[in-house]
Formats: structure tokens, sequence, C-alpha cells
């Protein structure tokens, strides 16, 4: 079976996974999501979660690479991670 990945640091996503009976391995993407803006929310988040599914890709080919992403918008404004 093809080891499946979640191109992600996140402990809350990888937890979803594992709670749902995948046997899941989070790997971190290296990803610098700043570079990734789209023309909305929407379109940020979807950028920003299949650069990470590639960067991960690239580094264990033949695996099941699972990239995501959320963008907080409040009020007309996007609001990144807290710093």
């Amino acid at each position: 079976m093809q080891p499946f990945i979640l191109a992600s640091t996140s402990r809350w996503r990888l937890q979803l996974l594992l709670d749902a009976g995948i046997n899941a391995e989070a790997v971190d993407p290296e990803v610098e999501e700043a570079s990734y803006i789209g023309n909305s929310p929407v379109e940020t988040a979807r950028l920003r979660a299949i650069a990470k599914a590639r960067a991960v890709a690239e580094r264990r080919p033949g695996s099941i690479v699972v990239g995501a992403d959320q963008v907080i918008h409040l009020d007309g404004e996007a609001i990144g991670k807290p710093a």
C-alpha cells in the first residue's frame, strides 16, 4: 500500500485523519505560505494547499500526498497566523 502523507505540520489535521482510521504521516512541506496570495481567501488557501502537496510529493515519490490550508477572512480582511 502507498504511504498516505499529510503535507502539513498541523497536529489537528493529522489527528482528524488518524481518528478517521487513516494511517497517515505528517511531513513539513517547507513552503513559504506568504508567497501564495490569490484573488480571494478561497483561492489563497487553494494555492497554498497545492504548493504544500507538490513540495512534499517531490520528496516522497510514490506516496499519496494531501495538502490543506485555511485562510481566515473577517470583515473583508484576510487574517494570517498569529505571530
